[in-house]
């Protein structure tokens, strides 16, 4: 124990703060354009349903929407055909749809968190003061509004988050044993249960896009190159898996993997041969571009990722070493990782071809390396009476910036819950509402032809008593 009690119970009561804080910007957060769709689902859905692995499509050289995204349409349908209604029996049927997104977006950010915690603390021990210390400066990284555009974990949207977001943290989970046993020394338990649970993972995760296999691939390049090119390199990261249930477990999720990324190929939005690969090079100067600068959040926090690996050296933390190593290869990870984004083919919603979402395990190393340098400051100079609190100070400052960052969108004015209010008491056969917002998709719907499936789907809810069609004006 390193923080007197007082601060520590003033830390947690800061992290339940921040939950209650993100979940009332989840629960006023927008339904995205692509939910309805995927609930009912629409026709461009419907393949991958029913060709849940491909087999169909490889047997038959054809192409179909979705190719490789089983498990994340799969996901997103099961939890809104099941959830909402659930929610329904203590609230009304538009509240509990905003309202299940929600616990969804605060459930995911509460595994993230409570992994990197556990990983940076070197267990799941929820009372060490290590752990809430990395709880707290880990909760102020998620951006809603603020930064959120260029660094957000939780996306927006709901359909996103299930994309991007959620097998991200699964694959923390997938780490968990791999991280506590390179970064403590420490063999996690793996009994039966938690083996057949990570085969599960990773069996699963690689059927949510091509995020999750380019991210395995990432690693087993950064494998070979420790083992081949860098000889001197003492970690050897291909011999810290010793059990065998983790080795199996880590060797499925490569094979899936490989599998799910040649199955991408047959994903007919991907538009390979319309923009060639060094048109799709040229393209990433821009979209990092964009995540970097569009907002100030990503580059401060390298900036002070740069400034707690100075004050490491110069306080000469044991510590130093090993996180200039981390530090090190983190930064190969991510420009291995940034350089195979390319391969996963051209979208017409990420014309820059890398953006916030198919960047979040970059960002979330980019977390994890402050939050981990940071408590190894705390630790060493916990008993240094002024170099504590100046660097108190410091993360305080830090804590703040980022904090009051985000408070503008605790401030949201939901159009789109009272356009859904509105039509729900609506008795006109064709529905006039505002042009204000979106209502369930991605633009404005100006021809009431276009609302059939958002109709089926909100009468599906109980939003409405019937499917009743809109336009917006």
């Amino acid at each position: 124990m390193f923080l007197p009690k007082k601060i520590r119970v003033l830390l947690i009561l800061f992290i339940f703060i921040d939950l209650a804080i993100s979940f009332n910007q989840y629960y006023n957060t927008p339904i995205d354009g692509d939910l309805t769709y995927i609930v009912l689902p629409a026709d461009k859905y419907r393949p991958v349903l029913s060709d849940p692995f491909g087999i169909y499509a490889i047997s038959n050289n054809s192409k179909h929407s979705e190719a490789n995204r089983f498990f994340s349409i799969t996901t997103t349908r099961a939890y809104f055909k099941t959830i909402p209604f659930v929610a329904q029996t203590m609230m009304s049927p538009i509240s509990s749809i905003y309202f299940s997104a929600a616990v969804f977006k605060l459930l995911t950010q509460l595994l993230i968190i409570l992994l990197l915690s556990a990983i940076i603390s070197g267990g799941l021990n929820l009372k060490e003061d290590t752990f809430i210390l990395s709880s707290l400066l880990l909760s102020i990284f998620f951006q809603v509004g603020g930064y959120g555009s260029t660094m957000g974990i939780i996306d927006g949207a709901i359909t996103y988050t299930i994309s991007y977001t959620l097998p991200v943290a699964l694959f923390l989970l997938l780490l968990y044993p791999l991280a506590i046993k390179h970064f403590h020394n420490q063999d996690a338990p793996l009994n039966q249960f938690f083996a057949v649970l990570l085969s599960l993972i990773a069996f699963v995760i690689p059927f949510f896009g091509n995020q999750i296999p380019i991210l395995v691939i990432s690693i087993l390049l950064l494998s070979i190159f420790v083992k081949f090119f860098y000889l001197k390199q003492k970690v050897n990261i291909l011999n810290i898996i010793s059990d065998k249930k983790l080795k199996a477990g880590l060797l499925l999720a490569l094979i899936v993997c490989l599998y799910s990324f040649f199955l991408s190929f047959y994903n007919s939005d991907r538009h390979l041969l319309d923009v060639s690969i060094v048109e799709r090079y040229t393209k990433i100067p821009i979209g990092m571009f964009n995540i970097l600068f569009g907002k100030p959040g990503l580059w401060i926090l390298i900036l002070l990722i740069f400034i707690n690996t100075i004050l490491l050296k110069k306080s000469g933390n044991e510590k130093s070493a090993s996180f200039s190593l981390t530090l090190k290869w983190a930064c190969v990870f991510i420009l291995i990782y940034v350089l195979l984004l390319p391969f996963d083919g051209y979208y017409e919603f990420k014309p820059n071809i890398i953006r916030r979402d198919n960047f979040l395990p970059g960002i979330l190393i980019l977390i994890f390396l402050f939050v981990q340098s940071s408590v190894y400051l705390v630790k060493q100079n916990s008993n240094k009476g002024k170099i504590h609190k100046m660097l108190a100070a410091y993360l305080l400052l830090v804590i703040l910036l980022f904090t009051i960052a985000d408070s503008p969108s605790l401030r949201k004015d939901n159009c789109q819950r009272a356009s859904l209010e509105m039509l729900s008491l609506s008795d006109e056969k064709i529905t006039r509402l505002s042009d204000q917002c979106t209502i369930a998709s991605w633009y404005i719907i100006y021809d009431h032809k276009d609302s059939e499936v958002n109709a089926m789907v909100f009468n599906f809810w109980n939003i409405t008593d019937k499917p009743k069609l809109y336009f917006q004006n």
